[in-house]
């Protein structure tokens, strides 16, 4: 019976590790991807790999994975979350579940989906400053990374525009 429940396991791993997109496929199965399968240039929701730097830890993997190319998502914008103790606030996306799976993602990632902006300003002034809370915002966004540790640590984005 264990022999039967380790095929099983193997036969789920495989399934993951085929949601990976290559070079030749710009279309993966899955927004779930294996990143330790994965080169750069290989695109994966259409969006390209850039960079990728992941170790093994505890049946996954920890490490980053930076993306080229714009794509659009919805959900909540938050100015100045304070997300982090000690953190004065900075521009975040909470992204709603239809768009989460718009966001590639690494197997073993629970986490919910949200990023922080790494150009805070613009974001903030697109949104009209210090507004708190923006509900049901669509935006585009560039350069999602990828950045997953066993620590509070956040995926990062460039915000591009507000979608109207």
């Amino acid at each position: 019976m264990k022999k039967w429940l380790f095929v099983v396991g193997l036969s789920s791993l495989a399934l993951l590790g085929g949601c990976v997109a290559s070079s030749e496929s710009s279309t993966p199965q899955s927004h779930v991807f294996n990143p330790s399968q994965v080169e750069v240039g290989d695109r994966i929701l259409g969006l390209e790999l850039a960079a990728v730097d992941v170790s093994p830890y505890q049946e996954r993997y920890t490490g980053t994975a930076k993306f080229n190319g714009e794509v659009t998502v919805s959900g909540q914008f938050v100015a100045n979350d304070s997300h982090f103790e000690g953190d004065t606030g900075v521009p975040c996306f909470y992204v709603d579940e239809t768009s989460a799976t718009q966001l590639p993602r690494f197997v073993g990632d629970e986490r919910m989906s949200w990023f922080c902006f790494d150009n805070p300003e613009v974001a903030k002034t697109a949104f009209g400053g210090n507004n708190p809370v923006q509900e049901n915002a669509k935006i585009v966004i560039d350069n999602y990374q990828i950045v997953y540790a066993p620590s509070d640590v956040v995926n990062q984005a460039t915000f591009k525009r507000i979608v109207e």
